[in-house]
Parts: C-alpha cells; structure tokens; sequence
C-alpha cells in the first residue's frame, strides 16, 4: 500500500497515496484553506468534541482530532468514505475518531445524493440528486446523533457539504439553541443556484429561481440568530443580515466563503 506523510502545523498524518496526491501536497504547502486550521487551532481545545459534516478523506476531520477530547466524521460519498477510512486506519493512535458513511440532514430515512462529475471528487451533495451520478445513501438529523452518542457540550462543528448546508442548518436551529456550539460553515451559494430550475430560460421560472434563492438565504440566516457573534474566516464580524441584503437587492454571496459563527 503506498501512503504518504503530510506535515501539517507540525502534526503528522499518513494517508493512502491516490489521485489525491496533489491535494495534500497542495494542504501541506498552506495553499488549501490556511484559515480552517487557523481557525481549528485557536478554539478546539480537549474540552471539544468535534463534529465534520462533511468529512471527505479525513483533512479537517484528521487534524482537528489530534486537539479535540472526541471526533466524529460523516461522509455519504462511498467512495471518499473508503478513502477516509483507510486514512483513519493508517492513523492509528487517534482512537478518538468515529466514522459513518451517512449524510447529516434535515430527515431521518433515505435521500438522494449525486455528483456533478464523479463519485469521490469532494463535489457530493443533495443538490445533484438528479445527475447521471447518484445514489441512494442515509440521512440521519444531528440530533439523533448527539443523542445516540450521548455527546455533551462543548461542541465544534465543521459544516461543508456543498449547497446542503440549506436545507441541513435551518434543521439545526434549536440544537444551536440547546448546545451552544461553535459552528464552522462553508456557503455554496451557486451550487444551491444552479440547482434551481437547471437549464430553464422561462422568465417565469427565472423570477422563481430568485424568489427561491432570496428565501433560502432568509431561512439560513435566521437560523443564525441562535449565535452572539458571526466572523468571516478571517476573523473579521460581519452582520449577516446585511449580507442577506446584499443577496436580495445587490449581490450573490461569494462561493465557498465560510462564517464561524459562536456565543
């Protein structure tokens, strides 16, 4: 088995050497999202348990285990998932860490997850559930979880899933209400766009498309509300209902711009 050694911040991971070879040189280097470790260095604490919905082959989910008491990972793309087991399994000494190839949603039951080009790519999402790639995977809701798993606060959770994270957090507003975590979320604003009538010139179904678009950041916003304090990733505050403005009458929010949001 080939595997490779990545020095992150001075921790040390092995993971499988596979057409993501360039991807950890590239997280090695500082060049993939410098401020999400920054940021995982400076709050969690064996204090935390993390939670990373949205897990992948492991990157965030395998460093930030290295700082929390526990970890949880949750990734339903099968082939990331075996990826980040064998990850995990070549990380030994983090007996921390649990994994579940399921997806964190708004339902307890079965949906339908897909890809916009292939299984593994980091791409998943329920958006694409009407791709030419797609399967069927669990969802289970956070709650659950934390119940079955009897997890305490403190908690740190890492939401990055692609355009779910609109249907998947307005779900979770009285577990933030409940548990007061820090919450770590990446926007995918286009992705949740594109997803709207795809391929539609009807001006009708244009206008739809906005007014959808508009309420979805509306809900997502609100359910913000729970938290004192919302930063960008560069640990700057932000009023996020004036960004909601700017979604309504100026701008879209920038893809793949992330918020930590906290008491």
């Amino acid at each position: 088995m080939n595997t490779l050694l990545v020095n992150k911040n001075g921790i040390i991971l092995r993971v499988l050497k596979t057409e993501h070879e360039q991807f950890w040189s590239s997280l090695t280097k500082g060049e993939w999202e410098p401020e999400t470790f920054e940021i995982f260095d400076r709050f969690i604490t064996r204090d935390f348990t993390y939670l990373d919905i949205g897990a992948w082959i492991g990157p965030t989910l395998l460093y930030a285990s290295h700082f929390a008491k526990e970890a949880y990972g949750f990734e339903p793309d099968p082939i990331a998932f075996n990826e980040l087991a064998a990850n995990l399994k070549l990380n030994s000494k983090l007996n921390n860490v649990k994994i579940y190839q399921t997806l964190i949603g708004n339902i307890n039951g079965k949906v339908r997850f897909g890809n916009r080009h292939s299984c593994g790519d980091s791409q998943g999402s329920i958006l694409f559930a009407d791709r030419q790639t797609s399967w069927e995977v669990d969802s289970v809701r956070l709650e659950n979880v934390v119940q079955r798993e009897k997890i305490q606060p403190p908690l740190f959770i890492k939401i990055d899933i692609e355009g779910g994270e609109y249907s998947l957090v307005p779900s979770l507003k009285k577990l933030f209400r409940d548990m007061r975590p820090i919450v770590y979320l990446s926007l995918h604003p286009s992705f949740f766009f594109m997803s709207l009538y795809p391929g539609s010139t009807s001006l009708v179904k244009r206008i739809l498309r906005r007014i959808k678009y508009v309420v979805a950041h509306m809900r997502l916003v609100m359910s913000l509300r729970a938290f004192r304090h919302i930063y960008d990733s560069h640990g700057n505050e932000i009023n996020v209902f004036k960004s909601l403005v700017n979604v309504i009458f100026v701008k879209d929010m920038v893809e793949g711009n992330s918020i930590l949001a906290m008491d």
